[in-house]
């Protein structure tokens, strides 16, 4: 199996499209470092095959690169480039984070004194 490093992000958000990042990313490990295909098509068919793969990987790549950007603005890095609407988004989504956590929390404390 060929050397590859493992990440685990941790991403408190209720967009939901960002729950789809594993499976993302899989894809995308897929597309770029995938087996072999056993048989040999024809030239047309791996030419048909390659374009597909490659237009896969491009889309893939992409979806890859927006959430680690959408990863690094939810940590406060790259805010630079981001306009008041994103940054509005952006705050509403930490926002609503937040919240989610707070009630988490306070939903484990009384449990945390109990044991």
């Amino acid at each position: 199996m060929s050397n590859s490093s493992s990440y685990i992000y941790l991403i408190f958000t209720s967009d939901p499209s960002l729950f789809n990042m594993i499976r993302t990313l899989e894809r995308y490990q897929k597309c770029k470092y995938g087996p072999p295909e056993p048989n040999v098509p024809s030239r047309d068919e791996a030419l048909a095959v390659e374009l597909s793969s490659r237009q896969e990987y491009l889309k893939l790549k992409e979806r890859y690169d927006a959430l680690l950007r959408t990863q690094r603005n939810l940590l406060g890095e790259d805010l630079g480039p981001l306009s008041t609407k994103e940054l509005e988004s952006l705050e509403r989504r930490l926002d609503s984070s937040l919240k989610k956590i707070r009630a988490l929390r306070v939903l484990l404390d009384p449990n945390m004194t109990l044991r």
